[in-house]
C-alpha cells in the first residue's frame, strides 16, 4: 500500500452555512465543502484501517468546529503521526489541540505541535499542562514549537513517559529558565535524543529564577543532545544542570557573538561541568564520541578537549572566511590537537597503546573543519594530521567546508599551487573531502564529485 494513501490534511472552509449563497462566489466557494478534499477522502477509503499521518491547522479567526468534528469522526485511534499548527489565541481553539491528541491516544507515535506567537503565554501553558496529563502509551517522538514550559513537575504528568525523542523550540516571548526545562524533562525519563532551541530574550522578558544552584537532572538514557541558544544570560546555565552518563553525541550552536571574554568563559564552564558530570561507570570519563560546535565558543576550547578523551569525531562550523581575529581564535584550539597537552587530563586514557596520556583526544579519527579551503586552513590541517600520525594516533578522515568564492584574494594564482597543498594534506589521511567532493589518487590526484542523496548510487537510508 502506498503511504500517501494514509496521509490526510484537514482544512477549514471559508465560511459555514446551511445552504449555498447563490451565485456561488469564487473566493468563498461552497458551504457544502467538507474539511477533507475529495483526494484525501479517496485516500482515506484506500487506506482501509491503516494508521494515518494527519496534518491540521487551527486558524486564528475562522470557526474550526467542522474540521475538528470531521477529525473526531474519521481519526479516532487511527493516527500514528499528528501535526497540529495553531495560530489562535482563542481558548476553544487551544482546547481543540488536546481533544485531537486524546482522540487517538492509543495509536499516537509521533506528535508535532506548533503554536504561533499570537497565543498568550498563560493560555499556551494551560494547554501544555493539559497535554501532559494525557495518557499516551505509544508516544515516542515529540516536537513542540513555541509551547511554554510547565512551571513545575507533577507526578500525574504521564504523556511523555515513553518518549525517546524530544525537540523543543522556544520563541523570545517564552519565559525560559533551566528549572522549567527540568520540570519538563522529568516527564520523559526514557529520553534518548534531545534537541533544544532557545531564541534570544530581552532582559526584561527573562523568567524569574531562584538562583542557579539547582540539583542536577539525570537523563540516564540520553545518547544525543543538540543545544542551540544565545551565549549569555540564563541560557548559558542550562547544560550544567544536566547529567547524561550515556551521552555519545553533543552538538552546540551559539546564535550571537560574545560581548566579553567572561561570557564565553562562563559558557565553556557550563559545558565542561556537563561533560565531567556525565561520567561513565566507576568514574570513567564521559563516553562522548562526537562533538559539533558552531559559533564563537572556541576560546578555552582546549578545556573541553581535555575532558573528552574518548572523542572520535570533531566538527567545527564557521560562516566561511576567517578575519584575522577569528583566525587566531579558531587556529589555536585546532593546533593543540597536534601537540602534547601541558596539563593533566581528566581520567585514565592510556587505552591507546604506546600513546602518552598527555595527548589530547587520542581516539580522534575525524576532523570536520567546515571553513573555506584556503591555503592557511589547509596548511594548519596538514600540520595537525602529520603530527598525530608521527605520534602513532593518525587521523583517518578530514573534511573541509568548501572553497571560497571566486573573488577571494587569498587563493593561489594557479590551480597547480592549490593542488600541491591539497595533495600534501591527502597523503596524511585515508579520506579527504571538501564541499561535495572527495580526493581520489587516480591521475596523480584529483577531486571527484560525490553522488547526491537520492542518487541510485547513494541510496537514502531512513532511521528506524
Amino acid at each position: 500500500m502506498s503511504n500517501v494513501w494514509s496521509s490526510l490534511v484537514f482544512s477549514t472552509p471559508k465560511y459555514l452555512a446551511d445552504e449555498d449563497f447563490k451565485p456561488i462566489h469564487p473566493w468563498y466557494g461552497s458551504a457544502s465543502l467538507r474539511a477533507l478534499s475529495d483526494m484525501y477522502t479517496s485516500n482515506l477509503e484506500r487506506s482501509k484501517q491503516s494508521l494515518l499521518n494527519v496534518q491540521m491547522h487551527i486558524p486564528e479567526f475562522q470557526d474550526s468546529r467542522m474540521m475538528i468534528n470531521e477529525y473526531m469522526h474519521v481519526c479516532t485511534n487511527r493516527v500514528a503521526v499528528l501535526t497540529l499548527e495553531a495560530s489562535t489565541s482563542n481558548a476553544e481553539g487551544m482546547n481543540a489541540i488536546v481533544q485531537c491528541v486524546t482522540q487517538t491516544r492509543e495509536t499516537l507515535r509521533r506528535l508535532r505541535i506548533d503554536i504561533y506567537q499570537t497565543t498568550t503565554d498563560e493560555l499556551g501553558r494551560d494547554t501544555m499542562e493539559l497535554l501532559l496529563l494525557c495518557s499516551l502509551p505509544r508516544l515516542v517522538e515529540v516536537e513542540l514549537e513555541n509551547m511554554p514550559l510547565p512551571l513545575v513537575h507533577r507526578p500525574e504528568y504521564t504523556a511523555f513517559l515513553q518518549c525517546r525523542r524530544l525537540h523543543l523550540e522556544l520563541n523570545p516571548q517564552m519565559q525560559y529558565t533551566p528549572s522549567r526545562l527540568i520540570a519538563l524533562l522529568k516527564c520523559a525519563p526514557q529520553l534518548q535524543r534531545l534537541h533544544l532551541v532557545v531564541y534570544p530574550q530581552h532582559q526584561d522578558q527573562a523568567g524569574a529564577e531562584p538562583g542557579f544552584h539547582l540539583p542536577r537532572m539525570p537523563l540516564p538514557e540520553l545518547r544525543s543532545l543538540t543545544f542551540k541558544s544565545t551565549c549569555v544570560g540564563r541560557h548559558g546555565h542550562t547544560l550544567g544542570r544536566l547529567t547524561a552518563p550515556k551521552i555519545e553525541s553533543l552538538s552546540l550552536s551559539v546564535f550571537s557573538p560574545f560581548d566579553a571574554h567572561d561570557e564565553q568563559d562562563a559558557y565553556v564552564d557550563d559545558l565542561v561541568e556537563f561533560i565531567t558530570a556525565s561520567s561513565g561507570p566507576d568514574g570513567a570519563p564521559s563516553p562522548l564520541k562526537t562533538l559539533s560546535v558552531q559559533g564563537g565558543i572556541l576560546r578555552g576550547f582546549d578545556r573541553i578537549l581535555r575532558v573528552t578523551p574518548g572523542l572520535e569525531v570533531l566538527t567545527l562550523v564557521s560562516a566561511g572566511h576567517w578575519s584575522p581575529f577569528e583566525e587566531e581564535e579558531c587556529v589555536a584550539p585546532l593546533r593543540r590537537l597536534g601537540m602534547p597537552c601541558l596539563q593533566p587530563l581528566r581520567g585514565n586514557i592510556t587505552s591507546v597503546v604506546g600513546v602518552s596520556s598527555l595527548v589530547l583526544c587520542p581516539k580522534l579519527q575525524t576532523i570536520e573543519s567546515l571553513w573555506w579551503a584556503t591555503p592557511s586552513h589547509i596548511r594548519l590541517l596538514t600540520t595537525i594530521a602529520s603530527r598525530r600520525r608521527s605520534s602513532g594516533i593518525p587521523l583517518t578522515r578530514i573534511r573541509m567546508g568548501n572553497w571560497p568564492p571566486p573573488a577571494a584574494i587569498d587563493m593561489p594564482a594557479t590551480p597547480s599551487e592549490q593542488y600541491a597543498l591539497e595533495k600534501e594534506l591527502a597523503r596524511e589521511v585515508e579520506v579527504l573531502e571538501c564541499g561535495g567532493y572527495r580526493w581520489d589518487w587516480k591521475e596523480e590526484g584529483r577531486w571527484i564529485k560525490l553522488p547526491n542523496v537520492g542518487d541510485p548510487q547513494f541510496p537514502t537510508v531512513f532511521a528506524s
